[in-house]
């Protein structure tokens, strides 16, 4: 069975992923490999796993941002 496509226009969409459980987590980089075949994909996710953290601080600087090139699942 061929799977049907995923965008019908000439227009790709463009997808915004973001967790709370590091860049790196499996199911974050499934989901993001397989979206990008067929569209465009932007994570934003922080480094490591930060699952409940905002109750520990909060701050009022901007944090450190890196780019991260997603590993492919291929």
């Amino acid at each position: 069975m061929k799977k049907a496509p995923l965008v019908k226009s000439s227009k790709k969409l463009h997808f915004l992923l973001s967790n709370d459980d590091g860049v790196e987590s499996q199911g974050l980089l499934a989901l993001a490999n397989e979206l990008k075949k067929e569209a465009h994909v932007t994570v934003v996710a922080p480094e490591r796993e930060q699952s409940t953290i905002c109750l520990l601080y909060t701050s009022p600087s901007p944090r450190d941002r890196t780019r991260y090139r997603m590993p492919s699942s291929a």
